[in-house]
């Protein structure tokens, strides 16, 4: 359950940090943030009240509007996360699936070209790339 504060960081009231994040030196936590497992936050950034950022993410840039989640390494909104991988999937059929190694094994026809796992960056929100 160990956490890494650095030095000069602020957290706000009511907010819950889980086992294993880090934040950076000279960084603002807002009231009521809510922090997932094993989450990265470099330095000097400022995190808005009611933000929630979703476990592994890496957040490298300030979140400004409070209320957001997050989601990610690099960290975006999870909204958009969400519906760019709704509009994705149902396209990531057949034919894509041909040439997507999954779990590090090519996709032979005796699956049919379907994967088994999706791999996790088809669902990246494309302003993150």
């Amino acid at each position: 359950n160990l956490l890494q504060i650095a030095h000069n960081v602020e957290i706000g009231n009511n907010s819950v940090i889980a086992a294993q994040a880090g934040i950076s030196g000279s960084t603002k936590v807002g009231n009521n943030v809510m922090i997932g497992g094993q989450v990265g936050i470099v330095g000097h950034l400022v995190i808005a009240d009611g933000t929630k950022i979703n476990a592994q993410s890496g957040v490298s840039k300030s979140i400004k509007v409070p209320n957001t989640a997050v989601t990610g390494s690099p960290a975006s909104l999870a909204a958009q996360a969400s519906s760019y991988c709704a509009s994705v999937l149902p396209s990531f059929g057949r034919e894509s699936a041909r040439s997507v190694k999954v779990m590090g094994e090519e996709a032979s026809d005796s699956d049919k070209g379907v994967p088994t796992v999706i791999p996790p960056c088809v669902c990246r929100c494309p302003e993150t790339e």
